[in-house]
């Protein structure tokens, strides 16, 4: 599949041939959607086949739609709409309609705005409206505009923050209000979306706005493990791409989050400079003023990575950590790591790995090795 989407050729097509009309489901299946990509009558043909035959397993149908999604083959996209159009596979047509629209199907928004006119619930309207949101940047804004006009004020809210990303046309202050007001709903599927958004589609502008806003948002602490991921994550990219900014805002905002109350909200921040680790990261967490054991210890790994030599105070701190003073596995790897590479002994490593523990505590999620 990952060569289909390549464009890779593959040379004699003849053994998906033979596995197009094999006894068993999956293979057929998988060898119907690479020929259909390849352009072979046969393919399609035995697509079409696999969806009439009542047979056919609706999880041989599942894979074939998140195999099309996940490799990104527009050749599926009608296929997709198909299924999603298919009364017999009522189960599977928010799978379909995401895999349709995610592929850009040309007739995707009519199939969604079909099945969003018949459902018969809030909670299917809800769950199509999320289809809609996982399908950017590809869904239409078309879809967004049917949605901001309901009286609903979480499809409201999908609605405007979908168009707003697709048009694009907003100052990135709007935008980022939207997405920390999506990010507010506490929506488990909302969040996803809205991180994996971040990653791999928002721009400088966006994220670095979005980023101040939600560090800035008074009353967090980070106290849920999603709240804490995704003050993690805007921590990171926002480093990444504006350090400058970023360094001064953060180093700000440190000097007001001294209470205790705010711990979860300090640790965030540190494990994203950490996860993104760069001299710029490095030297923020310099900057960081704390009395707290365990953000120290966070502070010193990240500038033990940056600098040729160890203060004794810095080499008591990362021996601490390495010997058991946190919980947390691979930080206390990365302390005897530092330690091996600035000349101590190879004993810390092997301390680092060992079951044993001195003082146990909350673990923050694992930075990025």
């Amino acid at each position: 599949v990952d060569l289909a989407k390549r464009g890779v050729p593959w040379g004699d097509l003849a053994w998906l041939s033979d596995l197009v009309r094999g006894p068993d489901p999956t293979h057929r299946a998988m060898a119907a959607l690479l020929l259909n990509h390849s352009g072979k009558p046969a393919g399609t043909e035995a697509l079409h086949a696999l969806l009439d035959d009542p047979a056919t397993p609706e999880a041989t149908l599942a894979l074939l739609l998140q195999t099309a999604h996940a490799a990104g083959l527009t050749t599926a996209g009608a296929f997709a709409v198909e299924v999603a159009s298919a009364p017999r596979h009522e189960d599977l047509r928010p799978l379909a309609l995401r895999t349709a629209l995610g592929v850009g199907a040309p007739t995707a928004d009519r199939a969604w705005a079909n099945a969003y006119q018949s459902a018969g619930t809030p909670a299917e309207r809800s769950r199509l409206a999320l289809v809609a949101l996982r399908g950017l940047p590809e869904t239409p804004n078309v879809v967004f505009v049917t949605l901001s006009d309901e009286s609903d004020p979480f499809l409201a809210l999908i609605g405007r923050t979908g168009s707003a990303v697709c048009v694009q046309r907003s100052h990135p202050d709007a935008i980022a209000q939207l997405l920390l007001e999506l990010h507010g709903t506490q929506h488990p599927i909302a969040r996803a979306w809205l991180l994996r958004w971040l990653d791999r589609d928002a721009d400088d502008a966006v994220f670095a706005a979005l980023a101040s806003a939600l560090l800035s948002q008074e009353g967090q602490t980070a106290g849920v493990a999603g709240e804490q991921e995704a003050l993690v994550r805007v921590t990171e990219g926002w480093v990444a791409r504006r350090p400058t900014e970023a360094a001064a805002d953060i180093q700000s905002l440190w000097s007001k989050r001294q209470s205790g109350e705010n711990a979860g909200w300090r640790e965030a921040v540190l494990f994203g400079l950490l996860r993104e680790g760069s001299v710029t990261a490095a030297d923020v967490a310099h900057e960081l003023k704390s009395e707290r054991t365990r953000e120290q210890l966070i502070c010193t790994v990240l500038i033990a990575q940056h600098t040729e030599s160890l203060t004794a105070d810095d080499a008591a701190l990362l021996a601490l950590g390495a010997a058991g003073g946190t919980d947390d596995v691979a930080l206390r790897v990365r302390c005897a790591w530092l330690l091996v590479r600035h000349g101590g002994a190879i004993d810390a490593l092997r301390s680092a790995v060992s079951p044993s523990r001195q003082t146990p505590d909350r673990s923050p999620p694992n930075p990025r090795p």
